[in-house]
């Protein structure tokens, strides 16, 4: 988990300084570049820490959760995180949840921030875990993903869950 950890605390290689404004949408590149390196049990090693970490069983690293969803998203775009993977099964348990799913739809509009296992609350969370079933092409969150739709009190979540299947046909056609 060292990895991992420096990666979260911007130590070592994951130094990032000279990652703000507008760059630090490239911090998720950091662990992608760095998991590009590892063999291949060692990139599914950490897909698995990675994905503990977003679904919040790493209560240590709970601070990191909204950069820790979107570097999960990267890997996933990647190819780091694959439809068979107990990492999938993890995320997709996550946002079927009955609980969580009534939670994010009452989520409202997040006006600040959120950090650490608030996050977890906001339709933003749920919006990318989401995004990463869709591009792994689940079966399971369909059903969710339908509900939040026809549910969720936010406006603007049901319209993000009804454009992401154009964006991954838009991913798709420049493939």
């Amino acid at each position: 988990m060292g990895g991992l950890e420096d990666f979260f605390s911007g130590r070592g290689r994951f130094d990032r300084s000279e990652y703000y404004g507008m760059a630090a949408s490239q911090i998720p590149s950091m662990l992608v570049g760095y998991c590009h390196e590892l063999a291949p049990d060692e990139r599914s090693e950490l897909t698995r820490l990675l994905t503990t970490v977003v679904i919040g069983d790493q209560q240590h690293l709970s601070s990191h959760l909204p950069i820790a969803v979107q570097t999960l998203l990267s890997f996933c775009a990647s190819g780091y995180l694959e439809k068979s993977s107990q990492s999938a099964a993890l995320l997709e348990r996550e946002f079927t949840d009955p609980a969580n799913v009534e939670i994010w739809a009452r989520a409202d509009e997040m006006t600040e921030q959120q950090g650490g296992s608030d996050f977890k609350q906001t339709w933003h969370y749920a919006a990318v875990l989401s995004f990463i079933l869709m591009l792994l092409r689940s079966d399971s969150a369909t059903e969710t993903r339908q509900y939040l739709i026809e549910h969720a009190d936010s406006r603007e979540f049901r319209e993000v869950l009804k454009t992401q299947p154009q964006s991954i046909l838009f991913n798709d056609s420049r493939s």
